[in-house]
């Protein structure tokens, strides 16, 4: 009989903890990372840059970044690694952080930015239209 312990049962464990990894990655295989774009990967590189000459004069570190947007450690990882693509919100919070201007991180994404506030129109549309006031 096999028990804790003895060789034997650590052996067999062994091969059947194998097996089971044998079969896990044979019907479910790793999910691909997302394609990210030619210009999404240079302002993950430029991303990257900004980061690396910025962290020690600013004193941050992922963490603190992480806490600052709102986000898991591993999110802003992903971004400065190029698994994730940045979106706006992601641009903008990290040029805050990082002081820099957002047309340093990703100047293709600032000229759609700036290209549909263009076409918006004025702010002042977008108020509310006044009721009409109740008759006595």
């Amino acid at each position: 009989m096999l028990c804790p312990g003895d060789r034997a049962w650590e052996f067999n464990f062994f091969l059947i903890w194998r097996q089971i990894k044998e079969i896990r990655t044979q019907f479910m295989p790793r999910k691909p990372h997302c394609e990210l774009t030619t210009e999404e990967r240079k302002a993950a590189e430029r991303l990257k840059s900004i980061w690396l000459a910025k962290k020690e004069d600013l004193g941050i570190s992922q963490e603190k970044v992480s806490l600052a947007a709102s986000w898991t450690p591993s999110a802003f990882g992903q971004c400065l690694h190029a698994h994730i693509p940045l979106n706006t919100e992601a641009m903008l919070k990290l040029a805050g952080i990082s002081k820099v201007s957002p047309n340093d991180i990703f100047p293709e994404k600032m000229a759609e930015v700036l290209a549909a506030e263009s076409t918006a129109g004025p702010i002042d549309s977008l108020a509310p239209v006044p009721t009409r006031a109740a008759s006595p």
